[in-house]
This record gives C-alpha cells, structure tokens and sequence, in this order.
C-alpha cells in the first residue's frame, strides 16, 4: 500500500503522540500505585499497634495459651487434618473444634480450671476484628510457631472476614501458615504480621491479609479518567502536529512531487524537455532542494541533449562496423571446401565487430593448392584495414610466383611502406602439390601447426620473422609431406585465451582436443571450439580466434551393384565427376565416355543369372586408373578386333565400337581374371592435357 506524504505525516503524528500519551498514562498509574500501597501499609501498621495494645491490656494471655495447646494437641494426633484438600471441610472441622464443646479434663501441662471453648475462641476472634476493624482485610488470624517442624499452627481466625475470601486459594490459616513461612505466595495480597509476647515469652503471631483488588478498585477508576483526558489531549495534539506540518513542509514538498511528475511524465512521453519550477520560497531545506530541483532538471535536459546526440553517432558507428564487417566477412572464402583432393574447414570468431585475423585458401594452378592464415597485430578498425591489405598482397604474390619465400618476401618489404602506425602480421603461408604431396611453407612468426591424429602432433617448421617488421627480411621455407594428413591451423586467440582464473588456454588442451578417433574435420573443428568455449565461460573474449583444417588425400570413387540395369550408368558418372571436378573439361569428357562404354558392355554381355559389376577409380603418380569387373563367364574384350567407322563407308551397324573408344581415349589398357571376375584396368595420365 502506498501513502501520500500527508498520510505519513499524520499517520506519524498519532504515533508519536500517543506514544507520549502512554508513557505520560504508565507513569501515572505507577505513581498511584505506589501511593495507594504507600497508604494501605501506612493503615495496616497503625492497626498492630492497636492490636498489641488491645491483646497487652484486655485481652487473658492464658485463653491465648490454652487455645494454642489445644490445637497443637490436635495436630500432632491428627496430621491429616492439615492436608485435606477440601479446604470447607477443613475449616469446618476446627472451627466446631474451636466453638462447641468442653473439655473433658485439665490439660496436665497448664494449671488452668476447665472453661467452654465457645468463649476462649469468641474472645480472641472478636478481639481481632476489633482491632483491625478500620483496614475491612481479606483474613485475620493467630497462629503459633512450631519450630520444631518450621511451621505456623492455627489458633484462632476472624471468622467473619474468611467469607469474603475473593479466589479458591482462600487464605485459611490452617492451609499454608501450619506448614510455611509466613510469606505471602500471591502477589495480589498483602501480608503483614506481629509476634505477641508475654513477660519475655513468646505466645503467637497475628497475621492481616489485605486483598489489593480494594486498590485495583479506585485505579479502574483512576484508569478511565486519566484514558479520557490522555485521549483528548492526542487528538488536540495530533491536529496542531498535522496543521503545522502542512504549513511548514508537506505544502511544499507536495509542490515538489506535482513539478518532478509533470517533468518525468515529458521525458517518458518523449516531449520537449522544459524546465518546471515548482516556485518555493521557503528559506529553509526544502527552499535549497527546489533550488537543486530546478538545478538538476536543466542539467538533465543538457545531458539528454547530449544522450540524443551519442545514441545518433553510435547508431551510425554501428551502421558503419556492421557493413565493415558484412565487407571483412565477404574477402574470407567460404568456411568449407572439398573437391575430391583436397578439403579445408575453417572458423573465424572476431573479438570485436571487425577484427585482424584472415585466413585463404585457393588454386594456383590445377596442382597447387595455396593456404593461409595470418593474425594482424592490433584489434578493431585500423587491423581490419591492414588485413584487407595483407590479404590481397600474399594472395596477388602467390598466385603471381608460386613461391612461398619469395612471396613472404615482397609482401613483408610492401607492409612495411608508408606502415605509420607500425602494424604487422604473424602467418602461415603454405603451397600444396597435389601430385607429390609435398606442401612448402612457411611460418612468419605464426603459432606452429598440428598434424591431427589419435594423439595430435605439432609440425616442427621454422621459425622466421613476422611480416612488415624488417625490411629485405630472408625467409626459408620448410618442406612437409601431407599426403593422406590432417593439418591444423590456428591463430594466437585460441591459445591464449584466459578464463576467470587469468589460466591461458594452452597447448596441451589445444592437444587434447585434437586427439581424436575417426571424426570428420567438422566434429573436430567443433570440438576445439566448444572446449575454447567451456574454458573460457563468461569471459569476453580479448583477441580474434581463426582456426582452419587442410585435409589432403587421394580422391577416389568406389561402387559395387547387384543385378544392375543401364540406370548405373548415370550414377557412376555423377559421382565420378563431383570427385574429380578438378580435372579439366575435356579429359574429363573422355573418361565419362569410357565409364559409359565399359558399364555398358557389362551389363549388356556378361553372361550370368546374379549378375555384380563393380567400379573403382583413383589417382596414382599423375595418372588416373579406373578399373571395371564383372562376375561373368571368362571373356577378354580386348581380343576383339578393333572396329573403325571408314570414310564414306555405309550400313555400319551399331556395336563393337565400345573398345576401340575406349582404347583412343586411355594411355593404357588392361584385362585380367581374378577370383572368377572378369577385369578391365583403364588408365589415363592427367599431365598430358587433351588426348
């Protein structure tokens, strides 16, 4: 629930006021008591006066004493008596004790003649009531001190005051001053008591209990005046309190909150900001906060201004970073290539919009195939300038030369003109020969990379000096066979990735990660990816991370085919030409024809009821070997004789010309029996272009 500051106000007046109230009220009520208390005990001391002078002067000690010997006698005969819990029982049985009867005999220790109890114990009772007549207690007895047992024995009570006893726990002597001090348990009673004496001896104690509900009576009364005018007081002391509040602050503070609600409510509307003066001349602190009010309002419409102004710019900034990086992205190839000899996969992550990492990948010609990855020095804008620069030189300078030292060479002494703001880059050049398997590189100053394997192992390959850093610099390339390998290249941004610990990521969990069973390239570039990522957890990455796998192997097409029809045909010739795409459109025209002709005749004349035909095809030494089997009856088609079409010949039929194309368009050509196949072996040397 919200309030309003009046509320508050008043809500706060009520209570401090009545809490002062209270205090005034508990005060009060203490003092009261303390008096009425005060008074009673004042009543109760001068009634033992009267009491001893009364017992002293008229009263016979020895009815005292023949009473107390009594009861003592009936005590010590009866114990039980003293813990009846039927307490008008109790007090029955010695009150007709005490008021019937005669004695039998003298009591053989008192020298005293026989006398009606009735008259012992009306004396010594009315002889009480006299004495405490003007006090109107709860109960009034005498009582001897049994020392031997520590108890008060009953003697006599004032009967007529036991009536009015106001709880169940009556004060009746024989129930707690024959077995107790003489201490009042109950706090709501007052107990006062006197020993009596005779020539020195003692004789008994009078006690006087005084029930204080007679006090509790006249503060009720108390009570309900003082409550009336407390509440008279709180409501008039409330009103002046909430009057003077209102003059004094909560008029002007309310001023205050209808002029920063009109201001707020502009700004969230998007209005014109003006400034709303709520207008206090108080010179007080709420005078200064109007003040400082006011202050702040012209001081939020500058910086809104201001605000307006940076969210344009950066908007536009952002604009700009996100072309820079849709053009950055663009001059990256694609992040995966295959054509049947070689496959790369590469990942590029920018620390910041743009970034200074690149990688490249490409044909020099149709049997070397360029790689590179390159990290600038420097994050943002002026490093993704240089990249474009550096890219565009290593890749011009390769495809130009084809030489890894001299290209590192030229693009080093390049970097390094008009270089004002002393950038360079670290980088992997590498050149493969898809023929020989031999890759050339060279690393300049870059992160030395990994053969992928079940237990990873780094490429030891020189190294020499990053480029753009010294001028005619001489670098020397290393040589590394890559055939049927897994390369791994990478940028500084994944081994030196810290996590929250300020741990770097590391080699050995580079290493880690590489180690692999049979995966894909894809799985693996993956894997290293999501233990960078659970490395490093929430940290913002600090430097640009490129990673990249070059897989170099032997394109080959392998196929096997039950009871087939012409339908292979087609099939064969489509996997055969996305394998080795990289062959030139018109060798690769050749062989379709021979795999047409030879699928052809298998199916057309092997002579069996299960009919399998299988084709494999690959590179070997610069040549590419095909090689066809049937399951058929043994036949050697090469022992056919060559048909040829004559000029102006006539009526040719159709057939037999299968071989004699095949022939024309192989280097060689071959038949064997194996394992009960018949088998034909074609091949062609790609090196010598058409045929």
């Amino acid at each position: 629930m919200r309030f309003k500051i009046r509320t508050k106000v008043f809500l706060i007046g009520v209570l401090v006021t009545v809490a002062l109230m209270s205090l005034a009220f508990f005060l009060s009520l203490n003092i009261y008591t303390a008096h009425a208390k005060e008074e009673l005990l004042k009543n109760v001391d001068a009634s033992f006066e009267n009491i001893k002078l009364y017992f002293n002067d008229s009263i016979p000690q020895n009815e005292l004493v023949y009473v107390r010997d009594y009861i003592l006698q009936e005590y010590e005969a009866d114990p039980t008596t003293s813990t009846d819990p039927d307490i008008d029982k109790r007090y029955a049985y010695f009150r007709d004790k005490y008021a019937t009867g005669v004695y039998e005999t003298e009591q053989p220790s008192l020298s005293l003649p026989k006398v009606q109890r009735q008259s012992d114990y009306r004396n010594l009772s009315t002889s009480i009531m006299y004495a405490v007549r003007m006090l109107n207690p709860t109960s009034a007895f005498i009582a001897y001190k049994d020392t031997e047992r520590n108890r008060f024995v009953y003697i006599v009570d004032f009967n007529y005051m036991l009536e009015k006893s106001y709880n169940s726990y009556t004060r009746f002597p024989g129930d707690y001053y024959q077995i107790i001090q003489a201490e009042d348990p109950y706090s709501t009673l007052t107990l006062k008591h006197v020993d009596l004496y005779e020539d020195g001896d003692y004789l008994a104690t009078v006690f006087i209990e005084y029930d204080m509900n007679t006090i509790n009576a006249g503060m009720r009364e108390f009570i309900t005046a003082e409550a009336i005018a407390l509440s008279c007081a709180t409501v008039v002391m409330v009103a002046i309190f909430v009057l003077l509040s209102h003059f004094a602050f909560t008029k002007n503070i309310a001023k205050l909150k209808d002029s920063a609600l009109e201001f707020s409510g502009k700004a969230s509307s998007g209005q014109a900001l003006t400034v709303i003066n709520p207008s206090i001349k108080a010179k007080d602190e709420i005078g200064e906060l109007s003040k400082t009010f006011v202050e702040l309002e012209n001081e939020l419409i500058a910086y809104t201004e201001r605000v307006s102004q940076e969210a344009k710019e950066k908007e536009r900034m952002t604009a700009e970073l996100s072309i820079a990086s849709e053009i950055q992205s663009e001059e990256l190839p694609s992040g995966s290539f295959a054509d049947g000899r070689v496959k790369v996969v590469a990942d590029y992550t920018s620390a910041k919009e743009v970034g200074g990492d690149f990688y490249d990948y490409f044909y020099i010609d149709k049997d070397r195939f360029a790689v590179v990855i390159a990290d600038v020095s420097g994050k943002g804008i002026p490093a993704a300038l240089f990249m474009m620069k550096a890219k565009g030189l290593i890749r011009n300078k390769l495809k130009a030369t084809g030489n890894v030292e001299q290209t590192a060479f030229e693009v080093n002494n390049q970097l390094l003109e008009n270089n004002k703001s002393a950038l360079f880059i670290t980088a992997f050049i590498g050149v493969i020969d898809l023929k020989t398997k031999v890759m050339q590189c060279i690393s300049a100053g870059h992160e030395k990379p990994y053969f992928i394997d079940k237990k990873a192992k780094k490429i030891e390959v020189e190294s020499n000096f990053i480029l753009g850093g010294q001028k005619n610099f001489v670098y020397k390339k290393d040589e590394i066979d890559v055939s049927d390998k897994k390369i791994f290249l990478f940028t500084d941004g994944l081994n030196e990735a810290i996590n929250d610990k300020f741990e770097e990521f590391g080699y050995q969990r580079i290493e880690k990660a590489l180690s692999t069973a049979e995966r894909s390239n894809e799985k693996i570039l993956k894997g290293v990816k999501n233990s960078l990522k659970e490395f490093v957890g929430e940290n913002e990455a600090f430097d640009d991370a490129t990673l990249m796998i070059i897989d170099v192997k032997e394109p080959t097409v392998q196929a096997e085919f039950d009871k087939p029809g012409y339908e292979i045909i087609e099939q064969v010739t489509d996997t055969f030409n996305s394998e080795f795409s990289f062959i030139d459109k018109d060798t690769l025209g050749m062989l379709d024809v021979v795999i047409d002709e030879m699928l052809n005749n298998l199916v057309s004349y092997e002579k069996t009821d299960n009919l399998k035909v299988g084709f494999t095809a690959k590179i070997k030494n610069g040549d590419i070997v095909m090689e066809f089997t049937g399951n058929g009856e043994k036949f050697d088609p090469l022992s056919v004789k060559e048909k040829y079409i004559a000029e102006g010949q006539k009526d040719v039929k159709a057939g037999g010309f299968g071989i004699t194309i095949t022939k024309s368009f192989s280097d060689q050509l071959k038949y064997a029996r194996k394992d009960g196949k018949n088998v034909i072996t074609v091949t062609k040397n790609l090196n010598k272009g058409k045929s």
